[in-house]
This record gives structure tokens, sequence and C-alpha cells, in this order.
């Protein structure tokens, strides 16, 4: 049965050539934008070297001060103070590890007589243990190297430019506000997506010279921090929740509360691009909201799909009125119709997945995102084959029911028309 469908199937899509253009060029655009769009948010969210560990990580990137006084509000949210992280988020003891570190901000270094800007970020030694950076020789720097401030660095390849050899890495240096830091690591560059973990350069934190308050509170830090695991999140939240009780006000005629970010990556998509207060269910809204809009984005191709295959079965009607004749049942007919789009959008998706695989390596080649490698993993197939067939299915079957209910007699003469 499936061997003559696949026949009929291949002589229908030959018989109107251009019926078949249309319909494969509306799968394919539409499905290699929605590949395309799913690869992105698989690299922004997925497991990838540094953030392998993603799925049981927190990250706090920011704090909000607020007060409601004699009926004047009052809010200011900035980046965490080096203080605050240090003293109550670095004591938490759910976690398995706890980094705290700097934003990463240009500045001009010395390199090999070489004056270049490159991204700076200031670290702890944890920092080598919550992320699994790819080193490409040496290591990160330890506790004993960051208590005695001792001048080493971790750089990208970029900086390097692969002109390091391993044997003479350990006598190179770069040179950064006019002080001299021994390179003790080389590590594969970071996707600036990747923005808690990015930088061409690390530097221990006990020499960064900005480590000061405003407010207490407020300053220009962030943390991550490991879970043993993702159940542990409310555990941690918990824990935190009990050492903001005790809050004592910077400023109390202004601000009574504090309010610390603490959030999974999809959580703080969800507050930057929602404006959702992290909670239990906000991370998961926000994949709610992208694939609503991933079906609204399919609903104009659907129906423009919907159209072409009414017409196209429309003109098959004397068939279907003599199958139906000599006894085929509407699921026989229904089916049949159902199989020939399935295949047709299977062909469609088969060009738009080999389009979005060009597109996304020429995304990559183009250095749009720094560092950024897209690609087309197995989840990222996954969900473009359940489009594939879910776009199938959706411009397909009301078609196919609409013209397996015609009356043999009427079919004959030509349906509707």
């Amino acid at each position: 049965m499936l061997k003559n469908y696949l026949k009929i199937t291949w002589k229908v899509l030959l018989r109107n050539k251009f019926f078949t253009f249309i319909s494969l060029f509306g799968i394919s655009v539409t499905l290699m934008i929605l590949m395309i769009v799913t690869a992105l948010i698989d690299h922004i969210t997925g497991p990838k070297v540094p953030e392998l560990n993603i799925a049981r990580m927190l990250f706090i990137s920011e704090v909000r001060l607020s007060g409601d006084i004699d009926g004047q509000k009052y809010s200011r949210t900035s980046g965490p103070s080096f203080d605050f992280l240090d003293r109550r988020i670095k004591p938490l003891k759910t976690p398995e590890a706890i980094t705290v570190f700097s934003r990463s901000f240009r500045k001009q270094v010395s390199y090999e007589q070489r004056m270049f800007k490159y991204s700076v970020k200031y670290t702890d030694d944890q920092f080598w243990n919550v992320y699994d950076f790819n080193f490409l020789w040496g290591r990160g720097f330890n506790k004993k190297e960051l208590d005695n401030s001792d001048r080493v660095a971790v750089v990208s390849r970029k900086l390097t430019a692969n002109n390091l050899r391993a044997g003479e890495t350990t006598k190179q240096y770069i040179t950064l506000d006019a002080i001299r830091y021994r390179i003790i690591g080389i590590v594969e560059d970071v996707s600036r997506i990747e923005n808690t973990a990015f930088a061409h350069i690390w530097i221990p934190l006990t020499l960064d010279p900005y480590k000061t308050n405003r407010l207490g509170f407020l300053g220009d830090y962030q943390a991550s921090i490991l879970a043993r695991s993702s159940n542990d999140f409310p555990a941690i939240r918990s824990e935190l929740k009990q050492i903001l009780n005790n809050f004592q006000s910077p400023d109390p005629k202004r601000f009574d509360a504090i309010t610390c970010f603490l959030e999974t990556k999809e959580e703080a998509g969800a507050r930057m691009f929602l404006g959702i207060e992290p909670g239990e269910q906000s991370g998961g809204l926000i994949y709610l909201v992208l694939g609503g809009l991933m079906i609204m984005f399919m609903i104009l191709p659907v129906i423009n799909l919907i159209s072409i295959n009414t017409c196209r079965i429309a003109e098959r009607s004397s068939e279907i009125g003599i199958r139906k004749a000599f006894g085929a049942s509407r699921l026989t007919l229904t089916g049949q119709f159902l199989i020939e789009n399935i295949i047709l959008t299977l062909v469609g998706g088969g060009i738009g997945f080999m389009s979005a695989y060009v597109v996304l390596d020429i995304l990559t080649d183009s250095g749009v995102i720094p560092y950024a490698t897209f690609h087309i993993n197995v989840s990222v197939l996954i969900c473009g084959m359940l489009l594939t067939l879910l776009f199938g299915f959706l411009s397909g079957v009301l078609p196919a029911i609409k013209m397996s209910r015609l009356e043999p007699v009427r079919a004959l003469k030509g349906g509707d028309r």
C-alpha cells in the first residue's frame, strides 16, 4: 500500500510542477528559518564549553534596592558590589561551588611589543571549577596564587594568535596598565553570548584595583553558582532569602528592601525580555512564548499551503469519485492525501535542513557574534523533524478531509467547481 502511495505521490508532484515548486519553496524557507532560530536558541541556552553544567547553574548579575517612604517609591538596579557577593553570596553552604568575578571591560594590552584592545575579567580561583574551559595549554590560577596576588593570567587563543609553543609559553608575558602578567594558561576562545564567562584575559580578582562599593551593595561584579543538582535551586534560594532577611539598608531614608536576582539563564531572559520576575515558572515561560511565536510564524505558510493543496487535490476530483465508487473509504482517501503531503513536506524539510546548515555555517564564519559556533546538533535536528511533520500534517489534513467527504457523483462532476 505504501509503495503505491509513493508512486502516486511522485506522479502527482510531476503533474503540476509549478504547484510543486511553490509548495517546496514555502515549506523549505519556513522550516529553514525555524531551524535557524532553534539552533540559535540552543546555542544560547544549551550546554557547551565553558557552560557544560548550565542545567545546574544559577547567576547573579543584578540587585535592586527599593523603598516606599512616605508614599514615594524609590528603586535602584545595578550589578552587585564585590562586598555584597563576598559577604553574602560566598558563605552559601548549599551550592557545590561559587565564583565571583568582575564584568569584562576593554583595556589596552601590550603583547610581544604590540598594542591591542582586549576584554579583561578579574576572577577568583573557583572560576575554573564552575566553568569548564577548554585549555589548549596550561591551567587556571589556584587559591594560593589568588591569595598571594601573583601576577599571572589566563589568555584566549585569539590573543596568542596560535604563535606560542607550549615549551615557550612560561616565558611569555602580557602588559596591562604598565604591569606585567605571566601567562600560565591558554583557553579556546569563548563565545560573546556567554557573557558571564567571556573575556580575552582572566586575571586574579585580588589584583582588581576597582573593588569599590557603591551604597555597599551596588557595583560591577557578578557571581555564578554551581549547584550539585538543579533540585537544589529552591534550597539555595531559601538560604539566600534567610541571609537577606537581615538586610541593613545603606540609605534607610530611601531604601528598605533588597532584591537579589538569583536566576537561571532562561529566567534571566524572561526577566529582561518579558519583564517577568524570576520564579519557578518564569524559565519555562520564555520557551512557551518562543514556541508560540514559532507557531504564529507557521500559521501563514500553513494557510497558503492548505489553499495550494486544496487546489491540487480538487484537480483530482474525478479520481476521488472513481475510487469512492469502487468502495474506497474516507479514511483510505484521507490517509493517502495526508501521506502525499507529508512526503512533500519531508522533501521540503530536507531542502530547508540543508539550507539552514549552509546559513549557520555562513553565520559562524562571518563573526557576527564573535567566537560563536552555530551548528545543527541532535536536539535541533529532532526539533526540525517534529516541526516538519507538524507542518505537513496541519497543511494536509484539512484539504484531505474535505475532499474525502465528496459524494462520488459530485466528485465525478468536479467537486465544488
